[in-house]
This record gives structure tokens, sequence and C-alpha cells, in this order.
């Protein structure tokens, strides 16, 4: 007979992402927005916040049973420069949208990473044109 498999595992959490209040993630994406703003010839900017929570169970008739809680968060940040006609565009941490990670599910690694790249980012933008 088959083997009796089960187990549980849960993403390593240091703080829930759905802890955080939504006024608290509201201002974070504004303190970020504000920033990005202020950066001369920035004509669009944008934030955001990814959170998810995945519960899987898998079992099967052959006495198995696994339980798993998943998470996975993310931001991002998206500024356009324009000048003279020409256009400049940048985001972080990538450029291919969804931005999040399972490193941390942590708001506190969403909170670093905006305030970390925002003005820098922007600043690249600007500084590209011309």
């Amino acid at each position: 007979p088959p083997q009796s498999v089960g187990g549980t595992y849960r993403t390593p959490v240091v703080k829930d992402p759905f802890a955080v209040s939504l006024d608290d993630k509201i201002a974070l994406l504004i303190r970020a927005n504000e920033a990005m703003n202020a950066v001369p010839n920035i004509v669009a900017a944008e934030g955001n916040i990814y959170c998810q929570r995945e519960d899987k169970i898998f079992a099967s008739t052959e006495d198995a049973y696994i339980e798993q809680e998943l998470y996975e968060t993310g931001c991002g940040l998206e500024a356009t420069a324009v000048d003279e006609g020409e256009v400049q565009n940048r985001s972080y941490p990538n450029s291919v949208g969804r931005h999040q990670g399972t490193e941390s599910a942590g708001d506190q690694r969403n909170s670093t990473l905006l305030a970390d790249h925002r003005r820098r980012m922007v600043e690249f933008a600007h500084h590209s044109l011309g």
C-alpha cells in the first residue's frame, strides 16, 4: 500500500500584510506619488501595493493530505517625464508590472522599497531627457 503523506506549509511572514490598515497603505502610496510629482517634468506618477493570500489543500485517494497558506506581497512605482517632445518612462522594480515577491510578506518591505527608490527613479527619468 502507498505510504501516507501529510504536512503543512506557511509562507514565513514578518508582519501580516492584511493586518496593515487600508489608511496606512493609502498614505504610503500618496507619499510616494507626492515625492515623484515633486520632480520637474514628471507628468504622470503611479504607485501600487499588492497583497495576496492563498489557502491550498491537496488530498488524494492514496492517503495524502497537504495544507498550504501562501502569501505574496509587492509594490511598484512608475513615473513618466516629458520635455520638448521627448518622453521617458521609468518603473521600479521592473518594467512588466506585478511587482511582487515572497521573501518577506511584511508591509515594512513595501515601505522600504517605495521610500528608497521613488526619488532616485524619477530623477533618473528626469535626467534622461535631452
